[in-house]
């Protein structure tokens, strides 16, 4: 009779741990996590994550946007099993997150870009003949040349996507000037007419802003020029067809190991709302929203 107490104990125990674990993981549609972005994505994320909870109301989502550390190597935290970036694992990152048995999937939401932007009323043929050899820093390209490129901070997506397209800009990045984040570039690039700043397209095309509306309206964005001689904007079928040079693919990733609010998350993103969302940020979705057309 005892050892029959004791047997009814540990199922009794073992059946609350296994509660408490479903609870702690959620679901799809309710549980918390906490997702890493880059500033320069903060915008849009912010938005999106704002519509899944409000859609989903039993979710709550944490948005993490220092900096200082490689990327993925926050995927090993127990807090953060999200990430949004642009830029692909490194063979030891991928290595270090299997030796620890985390095997991140990933989810193509949108595909973004890098401005390159200068104070409005500034000479209007600033142009750029972009070259991926390698061999050219960017602010070698540009005509006439400017005193200096303006960026955020050194280790941020902006500059990391810079270096992978362009190589030789990483030792480049030296010279570039730090403002910070992408609203102090903004600022800076307002009151300064011999400087020009590189910039997260979607922060770029925040429309809830007034400071981006402020800003925005003492801009000039500058195009690349191709081989064909035309002048190439990001424009959102410039950025679709990656035409415009500095196109690149936005990822959620995740480590999430079940079915929680992290996967929802990826879900929403991929529907038509979060798509649409997406598209009005200036980028160009995964997947095209569908436009129903009645013809009488």
């Amino acid at each position: 009779m005892k050892s029959f107490y004791v047997l009814l104990i540990i199922l009794f125990s073992l059946a609350c741990n296994n509660k408490d674990t479903s609870t702690d993981q959620g679901s799809p549609v309710s549980g918390v996590f906490t997702i890493y972005t880059d500033d320069s994505y903060f915008p849009l994320v912010k938005v999106l994550t704002d519509a899944f909870m409000a859609t989903y109301p039993q979710v709550i989502v944490t948005i993490d946007t220092t900096s200082g550390e490689n990327i993925y190597s926050r995927l090993s935290k127990e807090s953060i099993r999200s990430i949004i970036t642009c830029m692909p694992p490194k063979e030891v990152d991928s290595i270090a997150l299997n030796d620890r048995n985390i095997f991140p999937k990933f989810f193509h939401f949108a595909t973004d870009a890098v401005g390159l932007i200068t104070k409005s009323g500034a000479d209007s043929t600033i142009q750029f003949t972009f070259t991926n050899s390698g061999e050219v820093c960017l602010g070698n390209t540009i005509i006439p040349a400017t005193s200096r490129l303006i960026t955020d901070k050194p280790g941020s997506e902006n500059n990391m996507y810079l270096a992978s397209v362009q190589p030789t800009n990483q030792n480049c990045q030296q010279n570039w000037f730090t403002a910070g984040n992408q609203e102090a570039i903004l600022k800076r690039i307002s009151e300064n007419e011999s400087e020009i700043g590189l910039i997260g397209w979607s922060h770029l095309c925040e429309k809830e802003n007034p400071g981006v509306k402020k800003w925005r309206s003492q801009l000039n964005i500058i195009p690349f020029r191709n081989e064909k001689n035309e002048l190439i904007y990001p424009t959102q079928s410039a950025i679709l067809t990656r035409s415009y040079p500095l196109s690149r693919k936005l990822f959620l990733v995740t480590t999430e190991p079940f079915h929680g609010p992290a996967t929802g998350f990826a879900s929403f993103m991929a529907s038509h709302e979060g798509q649409r969302i997406v598209r009005l940020f200036g980028l160009a979705p995964a997947k095209t929203p569908p436009r129903e057309i009645i013809v009488n």
